[in-house]
């Protein structure tokens, strides 16, 4: 099955959560370089950014609901997502090692690309596994540990700054949310909307075909752009 022909609007809504991202990360350059003084972080921002998070992680639930991939294909597909994520993890490293990547969203997503398929086929598992992933980590939350796998899981930790962290407790509930939803969306296993978008929507349709490409080089090119900015005002000056 060609998902990103057969069901554009997963692609769209990917596509709008890669310009969302692409905006958030940009800002978050710019003042982490103190470019601009934005404070990012603060609680007027956080709808906006978990819109994007909570887009991404739920259509991964989505997708694997009518994906026909069998879970060798799933493994291939994961240990493609890794290899991004792990190319992440060590250029943070090498750059902004006090803040470098140790489990973000792509090592979320690839977690959740092998652990679906278990509740794939099953009525409502995705919604048990989701409930059940926000439970443990209510119970985990609280409890330190200096454990770097703890801290995977979603163990408090106040040692690690991270740049990226999506633990898998409570963060593993929203692509099986997204599952659950998915099987409730796509019954019968078709297209929302099936007739073809209007053109001005291409772009955004080809961000979300291609956004673990456009995930990865994305922040190297808002970084390169920076430094170019940033020397031709030197030289202005």
């Amino acid at each position: 099955m060609n998902i990103s022909k057969r069901f554009q609007e997963i692609d769209l809504f990917r596509g709008i959560a890669v310009i969302g991202m692409i905006i958030y990360h940009a800002l978050f350059s710019l003042n982490f370089f103190n470019v601009i003084n934005t404070n990012i972080s603060s609680d007027s921002w956080l709808p906006y950014l978990r819109f994007v998070q909570l887009t991404f992680l739920g259509l991964v639930g989505i997708s694997m609901a009518i994906s026909k991939k069998t879970y060798t294909g799933q493994i291939k597909r994961a240990l493609k997502i890794f290899a991004g994520a792990l190319a992440i993890t060590l250029v943070t490293y090498i750059f902004v090692p006090d803040y470098f990547i140790i489990f973000g969203i792509l090592h979320l997503i690839t977690v959740s690309v092998l652990i679906l398929p278990i509740a794939k086929n099953k009525k409502h598992m995705g919604l048990i596994f989701g409930l059940a992933a926000v439970a443990i980590w209510l119970f985990i939350k609280d409890i330190s540990s200096e454990n770097i796998f703890l801290f995977i899981l979603g163990f408090k930790n106040t040692t690690i700054s991270s740049l990226d962290y999506f633990s898998i407790f409570p963060w593993m509930a929203i692509p099986f949310f997204g599952l659950e939803i998915g099987h409730y969306l796509y019954k019968d296993n078709a297209p929302i909307i099936d007739t073809k978008f209007p053109k001005f929507l291409c772009p955004i349709l080809f961000l979300g075909r291609h956004s673990l490409v456009i995930y990865l080089i994305h922040v190297p090119i808002i970084l390169a752009l920076m430094f170019i900015c940033q020397t031709f005002l030197r030289v202005l000056q």
